[in-house]
């Protein structure tokens, strides 16, 4: 079977949850980390994660920007940015969606070639982490994977947090 390529996982997480849209760079970060550390079965369906390094906010990964980027210049995402005052701590608000045209691509090239254990299991992940405060988030990548949050900038606040 061919794998999907890397690009196709965050266009997927958009996908799902009824397209629901991810209102933070900060966690769409944290959801596709924990997407890819918590779900071993992924490298059967995937060619490969993006490189994770400990970074300001947390786990955080270059490649996942350039393939937000990649997903936006070629029509299958809207990557739409705010800047709000309610998120003094991470002060970039991006709101990122998918458009009709990646709905197709996700229906079409995406679905057929996963099982529904995994669908659900990454709508699972999207939906918990897209309805938490991103404190929270960033509080519970830190206590799973302390290792990430070794160079964070907001550590000892995140980790004070109740």
């Amino acid at each position: 079977m061919d794998k999907l390529p890397r690009q196709a996982l965050p266009l997927l997480v958009l996908y799902l949850d009824n397209q629901k849209p991810i209102e933070s760079k900060t966690k769409f970060q944290k959801i596709m980390f924990m997407i890819e550390h918590e779900i071993e079965e992924l490298n059967k369906y995937f060619d490969q994660k993006h490189s994770w390094e400990a970074y300001h906010f947390g786990p955080f990964s270059d490649s996942l920007l350039e393939d937000l980027e990649l997903l936006s210049v070629w029509g299958l995402i809207d990557i739409r940015e705010e800047y709000s005052e309610d998120e003094a701590i991470l002060s970039e608000h991006v709101i990122y969606k998918i458009t009709e045209k990646g709905k197709e691509i996700v229906k079409k090239k995406i679905l057929p070639k996963l099982p529904s254990k995994v669908l659900t299991k990454i709508a699972e992940i999207k939906r918990k982490y897209t309805e938490m405060p991103i404190l929270a988030v960033v509080k519970e990548v830190y206590e799973k994977y302390p290792v990430f949050a070794e160079k964070s900038k907001i550590k000892e606040k995140v980790l004070r947090t109740k």
